[in-house]
């Protein structure tokens, strides 16, 4: 899995830290980080140029020679590309430019003609897999500008985890849990991306409801229908996002929502909302011998351990895992339902299996997700959908089937076992102000104390003393200020 610092710094401010000194403190701390990778540094070296003229290559039928000015200098290259006009700014890639696949910009003579650089297609600057021309920058952009300042979103930083060394917290398969974690361990406030005031600006203006018949199998589902959809092609922010942490861009809403699900780590689907068969939705768990295809084209005849998601005509989804081919969002969709879901761990794990799809979502339903998280995960994804397509609107208030609700969990113990289990002298301030930090909130005196367990930590993951001993033994470092006990 791959984290993304850009996305990260949406939810903690990382200025001034070391990408090493974070990785080796989330190492030591919280998971093993297996590489570091500075992604598009190369854009800081390519800078803008306008096109002064183009002239024929006199011994190539296939080469131009073009002039072009930076503002503060002429250059002259020679180029294949056919797709550029005088007036067009272009990326131009100076002598001694490394680009990201390692190749070196030198000084050349091609065909008897110097070449001062190279102008540079998407492909070659790392933006897409565009390679049909050269790239042809918006009317008006400065000449001489470093294209990291035209696309910062593409300059990053990413470390890279290892699937295994998370398997035990589900919080971590997000940015969000290791925002927090990053938070408590550099002592820097967390903030969350969800906008949660959104919630009261929705409007019920189509019929939309849903009903959970095995609540063992699937403990929540909510949905939020938006018209006014328009699907294009995602804005070079969010494809940047997408990218970095190793998917491939497809379109605006599809990309919100996988974008939704690595941010926040509640794996996110969109329904056409004309495209299903009446006006509920049902979550049951399947027929044996019912078939539904998948988005992939496949066709899965189920068992009654398989999650289906269905309207009145059949199954439009299989949860967990994977959306159906006859709900599937297309180019001419203008209404959704989106979906945030919470599923039995180990029917999805089963599923998963028995028809060889590791998604990326069933991964994370696997691992005993909180049904806590799908409501702002429904938000978040409304707010960025309203963010890229001014025209979206909810259609519908937030439907949540929701009938037996997580229980919180609280853990009595005593500094003093946790000092004995641990075999090192720590004082209570430092245990309370450890267990603060990593958001586990305390009460009681010292020798009595009951700490409850943040929802996120509470599912399979944090449930006795030993579990809270762990927690102060990886604790982070004291903070300035150590908070007192409640």
């Amino acid at each position: 899995m791959w984290i993304s610092l850009n996305i990260i710094n949406r939810m903690v401010d990382t200025s001034g830290i070391d990408p090493e000194e974070m990785a080796h403190r989330l190492t030591m701390s919280t998971a093993e980080i297996d590489s570091i990778e500075r992604m598009n540094t190369h854009l800081a070296n390519i800078i803008t140029a306008v096109i002064t003229r183009i002239s024929p290559h006199p011994n190539a039928d296939h080469l131009t020679l073009v002039e072009c000015s930076t503002g503060s200098a002429t250059h002259r290259v020679v180029c294949g590309a056919t797709n550029m006009k005088a007036g067009d700014t272009v990326p131009l890639a100076l002598p001694g430019t490394v680009l990201g696949g390692g190749l070196t910009i030198e000084k050349t003579v091609i065909r008897g003609e110097a070449s001062d650089g190279m102008l540079c297609s998407e492909r070659e600057l790392g933006i897409s897999d565009d390679h049909s021309g050269i790239m042809i920058l918006p009317a008006g952009t400065k000449p001489g500008t470093p294209l990291s300042e035209l696309f910062p979103h593409r300059v990053d930083v990413r470390f890279e985890i290892d699937n295994k060394s998370i398997t035990h917290r589900p919080d971590l398969w997000s940015h969000e849990g290791f925002a927090r974690e990053i938070a408590a361990l550099f002592g820097r406030p967390f903030t969350s991306v969800v906008d949660m005031s959104l919630i009261d600006t929705l409007e019920d203006r189509l019929p939309l409801s849903v009903r959970i018949l095995d609540p063992n199998a699937a403990p929540r589902y909510s949905g939020l229908a938006v018209t006014g959809i328009k699907v294009a092609e995602s804005p070079d922010w969010l494809k940047a996002m997408v990218t970095a942490i190793g998917m491939r861009p497809i379109n605006n809403i599809v990309d919100i929502t996988n974008y939704v699900m690595a941010e926040l780590g509640e794996p996110m689907h969109a329904f056409d909302r004309k495209k299903l068969r009446g006006t509920e939705i049902t979550v049951r768990t399947a027929r044996q011998g019912e078939v539904v295809i998948t988005l992939d084209g496949q066709s899965l005849t189920l068992c009654e351990e398989d999650i289906v998601i269905a309207d009145a005509g059949g199954p439009i989804a299989l949860a967990g895992v994977m959306g159906g081919g006859n709900s599937e969002i297309q180019d001419d969709t203008t209404e959704i339902v989106l979906e945030a879901a919470n599923f039995n761990p180990v029917n999805i794990r089963k599923t998963a299996n028995r028809y060889n799809m590791r998604t990326e979502a069933a991964m994370r339903f696997e691992k005993s997700l909180s049904p806590e998280n799908t409501v702002p995960a429904l938000l978040r994804c409304y707010q960025l959908i309203r963010e890229i397509i001014p025209t979206a609107k909810a259609a519908s208030r937030i439907i949540d089937a929701y009938p037996v609700k997580q229980k919180r969990v609280t853990i009595k113990t005593s500094t003093d076992f946790i000092r004995t289990r641990l075999g090192h002298s720590v004082d209570d301030t430092r245990i309370i102000d450890i267990l603060s930090s990593l958001d586990f909130k305390v009460t009681g005196p010292p020798s009595d104390c009951a700490i409850e367990v943040p929802f996120y930590r509470s599912t399979k993951d944090v449930s006795i003393p030993e579990d809270i001993v762990e927690e102060v033994g990886r604790g982070p470092p004291p903070r300035r200020y150590p908070p007192v006990w409640r």
